[in-house]
């Protein structure tokens, strides 16, 4: 739904535009500076108003708590490939949220991650703490669940690394794309 409103800020603030430059003769650049107020204006006004922002930001808290509970978990560790891996998936997980928390429009891509994948590696890691502390490292079952652990954290971790990539790649191309208009509209203007 937020790209939605998105489109129709960005139709609304174009059509202002147009008319800003056509209608009322305002030149292009004060009918650019007015198109992006009308632009910012609806953002805020589709935005603020939006109950999906809410829901987006218990989503971001409850990962937040995931990620406390991810850091209690690991604490113990003996191991420094889990411990590691552990520690790269907390690291890109901050940098996703942060990305999330300047980007609304790239929740939808991140609620899996920040839900169900979250969820589960909490879950392994807790597993893992629990029974390297009851089985030790000499017990077969409990090296054949560490590698398996090992082996889901890793991953685990390749996964959310690429979903981090995948947001900054999106938004470069929206940011290209972005450009690519503004040099067609000036080439249009007879201005570059």
């Amino acid at each position: 739904m937020p790209q939605v409103k998105i489109i129709l800020a960005t139709a609304l603030s174009a059509a202002a535009f147009l008319v800003f430059l056509f209608a009322l003769d305002f030149g292009v650049i004060l009918s650019a500076v007015l198109g992006a107020a009308i632009y910012g204006a609806l953002q805020l006004l589709l935005t603020t108003t939006d109950p999906t922002i809410r829901l987006y930001g218990e989503l971001l808290r409850e990962a937040r708590r995931k990620l406390h509970r991810l850091r209690e978990a690991s604490g113990g560790l003996r191991s420094r490939v889990v411990r590691g891996h552990v520690d790269e998936i907390i690291a890109i997980t901050n940098r996703v949220i942060a990305f999330t928390e300047k980007k609304a429009t790239q929740l939808p891509e991140v609620r899996q991650m920040l839900s169900f994948y979250l969820d589960a590696t909490v879950q392994i890691v807790t597993a893992y703490a629990e029974t390297a502390a009851l089985t030790g490292s000499d017990s077969r079952a409990g090296s054949d669940f560490a590698g398996k652990a090992e082996e889901s954290l890793e991953a685990i971790r390749d996964h959310f690394h690429a979903q981090y990539e995948r947001l900054v790649r999106s938004d470069l191309s929206d940011l290209t794309a972005r450009m690519e208009a503004l040099k067609e509209m000036l080439d249009w203007e007879g201005l570059r």
